[in-house]
């Protein structure tokens, strides 16, 4: 056995280059994993604004329901966003028809969500879903 402080001891530790390599690998698989994990949380983000945009219309439907209908309906403060708590991703407005019987929810990207591919979503009072961008409507309502 050789004394541990003698030259011919093995080092201990990791070389530059060893620890250049690792650094090279954890860069790519956060360049990799980065936009996938960005594009996820703007789904959520989206999904999340389409079940409040059907709690909004349930919301105006009840309205309908006890006053035959829409005139003067308006959502309240806490339907005005999505999400309803924290930072917003989207702002929810309803525009009631001429004839106070059909409304259109619609909700509008921004903050983060500003530059969504999805752009504005919206829904009529008799269930039809669209949205301003030019994708087909099965690649933004799900």
């Amino acid at each position: 056995m050789r004394p541990p402080g003698s030259a011919t001891a093995s080092p201990k530790g990791f070389t530059l280059f060893e620890v250049v390599i690792v650094l090279a690998i954890v860069s790519l698989l956060a360049a990799i994993a980065w936009p996938n994990y960005t594009q996820h949380i703007a789904r959520a983000r989206r999904t999340q604004a389409q079940l409040d945009l059907l709690e909004a219309s349930q919301y105006l439907q009840r309205h309908f329901a006890a006053f035959n209908s829409f005139r003067d309906a308006a959502l309240p403060t806490v339907l005005a966003r999505s999400p309803h708590t924290g930072d917003a991703a989207y702002a929810l407005a309803a525009a009631i028809d001429d004839d106070a019987l059909g409304f259109e929810l619609s909700a509008v990207p921004q903050g983060r969500q500003a530059g969504d591919v999805c752009g504005t979503l919206s829904i009529r009072s008799n269930g039809q879903r669209r949205q301003s961008a030019s994708l087909p409507l099965d690649n933004c309502w799900r």
